[in-house]
């Protein structure tokens, strides 16, 4: 069990990426989701896909519940403003089977209250039309990402969710279009800079127009976390492992405590395979954020890696106590265990 090693951009893609609104909660950034992905095929396949679905399921559920608690009131759009966010809803947010159907469906009556309320609200929009993608209804998805973007002209978040579901379903021309709106709309959005570039790189297999728009995208807001990964990412697949880490650097230099940029230092000195650094940076990572369970995990995978299994089992276990629902630190337990 090593590294893994990209093939090729299309792999790069296929593992690596996955629409950052999906796992940013308590903590988790954009970025961490390159971790579950970061280890050899040690056994089939599918465990790899598997691991993903299962982690990105439990941060969907995570999100659920913080709203039905009404914990979540409100988030900032980049203009600094505040916006409204859905109010609590008195339901509970089952866990499996048809109740968990049953749920989803109430919880869709729900947002849908919420817009005949509120018909500005952006967030309903957005979070209905992302139920719809998860169910594969395509159509309704587009319809409500489409009556979002009337809502604020100069906000790119409905622009980047029609081309993430635009890319769903293989319309990598609109899927561009929207992104290029975005820009057109809001020329100062990181967010928008860094997703067309990732599209130039990862769709249309255009490293230097990817680079452009990255860089800027990091010069916009230089201490935009995902821009720096994003970036750094893209010298690294590109084999320029000091260009990669200087964006790091830099990136450290504005937030020196931003855990998922020391998580890709990680990533990029274990390509190197110098693994006394990639030590020191994911010890950084966890002292700095431990309430991340994917610092636990990475860690641990760090000692498997080195041979040191009871070190390992000790942070899959540290991970299981205080995150019981994050399933990966169990899957890698179990692994050690089989192994």
């Amino acid at each position: 069990i090593g590294p893994v090693r990209l093939k090729s951009r299309i792999d790069a893609s296929r593992l690596l990426r996955t629409p950052p609104d999906v796992i940013r909660q308590d903590g988790l950034s954009e970025s961490d989701i390159f971790i579950i992905q970061d280890r050899e095929e040690s056994s089939a396949a599918w465990f790899k896909r598997f691991k993903i679905y299962k982690f990105l399921n439990l941060a969907w559920q995570n999100i659920m519940l913080r709203l039905k608690k009404g914990e979540i009131q409100q988030l900032k759009e980049e203009g600094g403003r505040e916006e409204r966010w859905i109010p609590k809803l008195d339901i509970e947010f089952p866990k499996r089977g048809s109740e968990r159907q049953e749920g989803f469906a109430e919880f869709k009556r729900q947002l849908k209250k919420t817009i005949e309320r509120d018909p500005s609200n952006t967030i309903a929009y957005l979070e209905l039309g992302r139920f719809y993608e998860e169910e594969q209804d395509y159509r309704n998805a587009e319809q409500l990402f489409s009556e979002a973007k009337k809502i604020d002209l100069k906000d790119v978040r409905p622009y980047l969710h029609l081309s993430r579901l635009y890319k769903k379903e293989q319309k990598f021309n609109q899927a561009k279009r929207e992104l290029q709106e975005a820009i057109k709309v809001n020329p100062q959005s990181a967010e928008a800079l860094a997703e067309l570039g990732n599209f130039y790189y990862y769709e249309e297999a255009k490293p230097r127009e990817a680079e452009e728009l990255l860089t800027r995208a990091v010069m916009l807001e230089p201490g935009n976390s995902r821009a720096n990964t994003e970036l750094a990412l893209f010298y690294r697949l590109e084999a320029d492992f000091a260009q990669s880490e200087a964006v790091l650097r830099a990136a450290l230099q504005v937030n020196p405590n931003d855990d998922a940029i020391f998580s890709m230092l990680a990533g990029l000195y274990r390509e190197q395979q110098d693994y006394v650094k990639e030590k020191n940076v994911l010890e950084k990572a966890l002292k700095i954020n431990s309430g991340n369970p994917i610092r636990y995990l990475e860690l641990g995978r760090f000692y498997v890696n080195s041979g040191e299994p009871a070190k390992a089992e000790e942070l899959f276990q540290k991970g299981i106590e205080l995150f019981p629902n994050f399933s990966p630190n169990y899957l890698e337990l179990a692994w050690l265990y089989s192994n």
